[in-house]
């Protein structure tokens, strides 16, 4: 039902795109086809065929123990740490799942480079994902010969660079150690900022809207009509609101001559798409 009152946002076969409501009509398809729920389907398949005990879906007879559970935390705009706790919100209820870092070890353990050869890219068998106050990232690496699983239940972290750190310390390779940041600003013309002012579409950080305007000679960020605060040039097209912070939005120009957005948010990449 509510796939259908959307319009779609591209010809179908002509571009891929994350969406969270495919991935419902998927789980309500695999549920159907196996004469159950998505739930049901996981449970009978992985989750009991690999002991993975301590795993099931949040709206399933193995429901966690709210003791135990891991909820999320994250920072509000006011600058408070606020906990989601609560098991969240899915009026579908398929997608929401909970596993342990034992019970993920026993799927990576599972996958192996022969039988699940087809889904391999670049040597490895990865997926990244979260939601508000939660992060997680699994991958079994067949070229290297590791596995990761990282959980993490707060999302105020440099996930992306967590894990480029741990892929790189398992492959023996260097990494940049921590240090203090302290970034300069630069001179960047008001003509060139007017380039970027716009409204930007993140698509996969589930359409989250930004307009970037200029105002006296500087450009400021709103969100849902509230001013988010000043963007400070490092160079001409790379900006941050935190000296402190390596996190950036840089403006990309295309072939077109606009601009899309890189944004570091929440410890992940996002590119906004600009819509007028």
């Amino acid at each position: 039902r509510f796939a259908t009152k959307e319009e779609l946002e591209f010809e179908p076969g002509t571009k891929e795109q994350y969406s969270n409501v495919g991935y419902q009509v998927l789980y309500y398809l695999i549920g159907k086809l196996n004469n159950g729920t998505f739930a049901d389907y996981l449970e009978n398949e992985f989750f009991h065929p690999l002991n993975m005990n301590h795993s099931g879906s949040n709206f399933s007879s193995a429901k966690p123990d709210s003791k135990n559970y891991a909820y999320g935390h994250y920072w509000n705009q006011d600058g408070e740490l606020v906990c989601e706790c609560n098991f969240p919100e899915d009026e579908m209820r398929m997608g929401n799942l909970f596993s342990t870092v034992d019970d993920l070890a026993n799927y990576l353990d599972h996958i192996n480079n022969k039988e699940h050869a087809e889904v391999i890219e670049e040597g490895t068998i990865s997926h990244a994902g979260g939601t508000r106050g939660k992060r997680a990232y699994i991958e079994r690496n067949f070229e290297n010969n590791y596995s990761i699983i990282f959980l993490t239940n707060y999302d105020g972290i440099p996930f992306e660079k967590l894990v480029s750190d741990f892929q790189k310390i398992l492959k023996n390779e260097e990494i940049e150690m921590p240090r203090a940041i302290n970034r300069e600003t630069a001179n960047v013309a008001p003509e060139i900022l007017k380039k970027y002012t716009g409204t930007y579409d993140f698509t996969e950080a589930g359409h989250l809207i930004i307009s970037i305007k200029l105002e006296n000679d500087s450009l400021y960020v709103y969100q849902n009509g509230k001013n988010n605060g000043v963007l400070y040039p490092e160079n001409e097209n790379t900006f941050f609101s935190d000296k402190t912070s390596e996190e950036s939005i840089k403006f990309i120009k295309e072939n077109t001559g606009d601009y899309h957005i890189l944004m570091d948010w929440q410890g992940v990449q996002w590119k906004g798409i600009k819509l007028d």
